[in-house]
């Protein structure tokens, strides 16, 4: 466990205790309101399993504070157990028994006051040897923690990561609201579970890219975005939509944050350019588009999927519309081509620059569609026009090919 090595100070473990437990409230309101009542079409013995997954989590973070403050204060670990009853006790007592809350505030209240008042164990003020103190830096080292490079954020990727949470989740709350409390809802709600995950790992990368220490900063962060976010929502103040948007606009001062100076940046992931001549030979180019010659393409392929909304659009035989829905996949690979090479040609075809490229556009043009707020033809206008502004992307500068000198002539390799 992380308090092992981890020990928490008096003010830490109080606020850390009191977040806990507003942790503990939320979830304990929000499984027991409408939001999970397509529970109902799962078997009986898998319907426990959010309260008994949320259980498990807020269980595991008290008595991470509770070992951790023990640990500080020097008390023998087998405290967590009597420790964590009380604070269980002043969770459960107001959730189920609501006239025996007064009861519940004196344990909880105890308990506050109980890790605050604690003194932290003093550390030896006698000078230790050289080899004594090499000996602790080596076990220090080693118990640390660190993140892999490849975890870390920084500003313009963390505020990439969020319009793409936000491409995510616009198809899931369209999906939960068509569907209803059926399967669709319970995929809709499998997939806000997989991306809050994703978050908190990628918020966690933030955080520690700035320096910032993880450990106290990442938990409350989190715990307040998801609260904030959430209550309106509760009570029905905001819809959906309106939720997602306050979720993702309040961490945009996260991205404010600058890096930290590390001595190993993360290293680039190769492109598939890059892959490409690895694979073929030095000689090998990948496919790349210049920006007017992109904007060209884009407005022919339009010009193209205007006609196939219009064949599937004006005629009721099937085969018709078949064609035409053909017609579209094999326009949408062209055009997913044609982008990469531009971003290749731009030297942004590396990480996930493609794969975000793609989803912000289909979701940006899609969406609308599938609200009823425009027709096919407005959405293929607003799929042409927010990819036009591509035209200002500089291209990347070509390499210079090696010349070979031949019998006093320069030819290029």
């Amino acid at each position: 466990m992380a308090s092992a090595w981890k020990p928490f100070g008096r003010l830490d473990f109080v606020l850390r205790i009191l977040l806990i437990s507003v942790l503990a409230f939320a979830l304990e309101y929000f499984l027991r309101g409408d939001a999970f009542l397509y529970l109902n079409y799962l078997p009986r013995n898998l319907r426990a399993f959010p309260r008994v997954a949320a259980f498990l989590l807020v269980a595991f973070f008290s008595v991470t504070s509770i070992d951790g403050r023990l640990l500080d204060s020097g008390l023998p670990s087998w405290y967590t157990y009597p420790t964590f009853t009380v604070w269980l006790l002043s969770i459960e007592i107001p959730i189920n028994w609501s006239r025996q809350w007064p009861i519940a505030l004196a344990l909880f209240v105890l308990l506050l006051i109980a890790g605050g008042l604690i003194p932290s164990q003093q550390m030896p003020l006698k000078p230790l040897s050289e080899d004594k103190i090499a000996e602790d830096d080596k076990k220090t080292v080693a118990l640390d923690r660190t993140i892999p490079p490849r975890l870390l954020i920084g500003p313009v990727s963390f505020l990439r990561t969020l319009l793409t949470f936000a491409c995510f989740g616009l198809p899931l709350i369209w999906l939960e609201s068509l569907f209803g409390h059926g399967v669709g809802a319970l995929i809709a709600h499998l997939g806000y579970g997989v991306l809050y995950l994703l978050w908190l790992f990628k918020v966690l990368g933030r955080f520690a890219d700035s320096g910032r220490p993880s450990n106290w900063y990442w938990f409350p962060f989190c715990i307040a975005v998801s609260i904030a976010s959430a209550l309106p929502l509760w009570f029905k103040l905001i819809n959906r939509y309106e939720t997602l948007a306050l979720f993702l606009l309040i961490q945009v001062p996260l991205a404010l944050l600058e890096s930290k100076q590390r001595s190993k940046e993360p290293t680039r992931s190769e492109s598939r350019g890059d892959k490409y001549k690895k694979r073929h030979g030095k000689g090998a180019r990948p496919f790349l588009v210049s920006p007017f010659a992109f904007v060209l393409r884009i407005w022919v392929i339009g010009c193209l999927w205007s006609l196939l909304i219009y064949m599937e659009s004006g005629s009721g035989d099937e085969i018709v519309v078949w064609f035409a829905r053909i017609g579209y996949f094999i326009l949408g690979v062209v055009w997913m081509v044609n982008a990469n090479g531009r971003l290749e040609n731009a030297g942004w075809a590396h990480s996930w620059y493609p794969s975000q490229y793609f989803l912000v556009v289909s979701v940006a043009s899609l969406m609308p569609l599938a609200v009823h707020w425009v027709n096919g033809y407005e959405a293929l206008a607003i799929f042409a026009l927010i990819q036009t502004p591509t035209v200002w992307l500089r291209s990347k500068p070509k390499p210079e090919e090696p010349l070979l000198e031949t019998d006093g002539q320069v030819a290029r390799v």
